[in-house]
């Protein structure tokens, strides 16, 4: 009896962490380390855990180290996408004492494809982001300290460079659509029609390829309701199965 008293105080003195934000989209952390089989191979590092399949090994500081390289600060945006943000930073101090440095971010932002970050800080009653701005950090050991999610839209997810497909609403492209781009499209409406093109910038062409339906008919929450391929056997569109990035299958 008393030890299980003792198991239910210290469960109601514990945080308790949130899988889903207000809106019901899943929160998401940085996986909790990463691991490098061998020296001065990048390539040999794998994450700890990839739930969704959103994180990508993006680079390190110095000569790769054989070791387990443990989460040290999440860095991020607030209520705001903004190009070249979001990345988890992993170190590792070898027996000289010295730290090495790994970084993973969101895919498939990891490559700079992308006009802005689908993500950022999700500030929960037991996270430790510091907001200066538009800016978000975190530091911290446990990932769970630091939970992102999804800003409320749709993205494109290029899988190469040289893939210049875009959304498209008449004649203006977009890589990404906020809730409030969207909103001053569409309206509250629960029928928001947007398509997806290819384009030719130097004869600023667009070629219908398919379209996505959305709903906006709740407040700051964009629900992806179907995607549509004009030509499947070319251009097979899909939405991620959680979350609103749109790429081609």
């Amino acid at each position: 009896m008393v030890v299980l008293l003792i198991l239910i105080s210290l469960l109601a003195l514990s945080p308790v962490f949130a899988t889903t934000a207000s809106d019901g989209k899943p929160i998401v952390y940085c996986p909790e380390y990463i691991e490098c089989d061998a020296d001065r191979k990048l390539n040999s590092c794998h994450l700890s855990d990839n739930k969704y399949n959103l994180w990508q090994i993006r680079e390190s500081t110095g000569t790769v180290a054989k070791g387990v390289y443990h989460l040290s600060k999440v860095s991020s945006t607030y209520e705001r996408p903004t190009p070249g943000m979001g990345s988890c930073r992993y170190i590792y101090t070898n027996k000289d004492g010295a730290e090495k440095e790994i970084f993973s971010s969101l895919y498939p932002f990891f490559n700079k494809l992308y006009s802005a970050n689908a993500f950022g800080a999700y500030l929960g009653s037991s996270s430790q982001w510091t907001v200066v701005g538009w800016e978000a950090s975190c530091t911290a050991n446990d990932p769970k300290l630091c939970p992102l999610v999804e800003y409320p839209g749709i993205y494109y997810g290029r899988s190469s460079p040289n893939e210049s497909i875009y959304f498209n609403i008449g004649t203006k492209i977009y890589t990404q659509l906020s809730y409030d781009t969207l909103l001053n499209l569409c309206g509250a409406t629960s029928v928001c029609k947007v398509g997806i093109a290819s384009y030719v910038e130097s004869g600023q062409s667009i070629t219908p390829l398919g379209s996505i339906k959305v709903d906006l008919a709740i407040p700051d929450r964009v629900t992806v309701v179907e995607v549509y391929s004009d030509s499947p056997d070319r251009w097979k569109f899909k939405k991620h199965e959680i979350f609103n990035i749109i790429s081609v299958n």
